[in-house]
């Protein structure tokens, strides 16, 4: 092996290229390699560069540029408190009080400091309502999540990835991403207690967890569907002593929104009758409050760095006027418009994550998708990872010459490695590159740093 990576540094690109394919790490597995300068367009480097696979996280890439290019850093989603019927002269209000969402996937999640929790959005909503003279509701609590309908997940996300905090639904109404956190109290070699927060009230859990050995780390997995009430832990947590935390995904965040509200309400003597959650019929009233969410550049730099799956989805939704398919149909398009796609025979998008299996794409389309926004958007390294420095590339490609020169995308499922990124080279100039190898049966480590060689290599391009 030693001698293969001395050779790797004293042969010329071309067959270096073409000995980094046959390398017995990969030589069984499927690739796809396209680098592209920059400035020119001129191909650098193609090793079935047309070859479609699954590109994993890196096709978030492709929803969140498009949502970028679409409505712009500034845009916020708005999240509106409404009521209809009448309010009385006592502050009876003798109708329902209504939150009308437009698929706001920051809406209450701490990421972004206190101001903008859950805790906090709930007593804005509190006291807006107070503030519009409510008393007392003589309705019920409405959580219209009518703009993006029912169908809140990829249909071809797997199923035990469904009740686990990567693979959360995304409404018109999403809270605290639409996640939850389960805490193990371990004592030795059992559980003693399961708590969770934040508390919701219509899901119950049969732990069926398992204690590994001390540094098995965690191999839990929640099971439950969207809009179930009744969710099972399965798999191991490391054995010891303390708290050991998972996060799950909520089954329905928008009811969990109307509970708590409702709870917030009561707490300042505000009562009302019960919770409806609204999935089709949009809802008129008055209106109270608009919140405005985070702005979307934020937002993409949140969903890029940390690869965040539920943001990429509400994009794609948002992209779709709330339909998933009309949002593929939407990125697709565009893709063909600049001239960046072919034929769409070339690209198959099944969600806007990466999560699931159905997607594939060429290395080509995705270096000549980067190589675009490269040119049109100057600010683009700021959205993106850099390797070595934050997100998920923060521990990858880490050599002293290699370090701080990608900003870029990494994507991995089982068998999967796929890194897309801008790559500065020795002369200054730039290259947007996408790798994809997929079905390799080796090490997910090994294939990293057989992937990092060929990228210290392009340097020299």
């Amino acid at each position: 092996m030693k001698c293969c990576r001395l050779l790797f540094l004293i042969l010329p690109f071309s067959v270096f290229s073409q000995a980094w394919e046959d390398h017995e790490l990969i030589d069984q597995a499927q690739v796809s390699v396209a680098f592209l300068d920059v400035q020119t367009g001129q191909t650098k480097l193609a090793i079935h560069e047309d070859k479609v696979l699954n590109p994993a996280s890196t096709i978030k890439l492709l929803t969140c540029l498009t949502m970028l290019d679409e409505y712009g850093e500034s845009y916020q989603f708005e999240t509106r408190l409404l009521y209809d019927g009448e309010l009385e002269k006592d502050g009876t209000l003798k109708g329902n009080l209504i939150v009308q969402g437009t698929g706001d996937p920051s809406l209450g999640s701490s990421r972004y400091g206190k101001k903008n929790s859950t805790e906090a959005f709930l007593n804005s909503c509190v006291a807006y309502a107070q503030k519009a003279g409510i008393t007392c509701i003589d309705g019920n609590i409405i959580i219209d999540a009518s703009a993006f309908g029912s169908d809140c997940v990829p249909h071809s996300w797997p199923y035990n990835d469904l009740g686990n905090y990567y693979a959360a639904g995304a409404w018109a109404i999403n809270i605290n991403e639409n996640s939850y956190k389960l805490n193990f109290h371990r004592k030795g070699k059992s559980i003693s207690n399961m708590t969770y927060e934040p508390s919701i009230p219509y899901v119950y859990f049969t732990n069926e967890l398992e204690l590994g050995p001390p540094d098995s780390g965690d191999q839990a997995y929640i099971f439950c569907s969207p809009y179930q009430n009744h969710a099972y832990i399965r798999g191991s947590i490391p054995r010891g002593n303390g708290i050991f935390s998972i996060r799950g995904s909520m089954p329905n965040a928008p009811l969990f929104l109307g509970v708590s509200l409702q709870k917030k309400l009561a707490e300042r003597g505000i009562s009302s009758q019960k919770v409806e959650v609204e999935m089709v019929q949009k809802k008129k009233g008055k209106l109270i409050h608009v919140h405005k969410g985070i702005p979307l550049g934020k937002m993409v730099t949140s969903a890029l760095q940390k690869s965040i799956n539920l943001y990429c989805e509400a994009f794609l939704l948002k992209l779709g006027n709330g339909n998933r398919a009309k949002g593929i149909d939407f990125i697709t398009n565009s893709l063909k418009d600049k001239n960046i796609l072919s034929s769409s025979y070339d690209f198959q998008m099944s969600d806007g994550s990466g999560l699931s299996q159905r997607n594939y794409i060429s290395a080509m389309t995705q270096a000549k998708f980067l190589r675009y926004h490269a040119l049109n958007n100057k600010k683009i390294n700021q959205f993106l990872a850099r390797n070595g420095y934050d997100g998920t590339l923060k521990n990858k490609f880490t050599s002293s010459s290699l370090k701080g020169k990608i900003y870029g995308k990494s994507g991995s499922m089982g068998n999967v490695r796929a890194y897309t990124g801008i790559l500065e080279t020795k002369r200054g100039s730039k290259l947007s590159f996408s790798i994809m190898v997929n079905n390799y049966m080796e090490n997910y480590r090994k294939i990293d740093r057989h992937i990092e060689r060929l990228l210290i290599q392009a340097t020299s391009l």
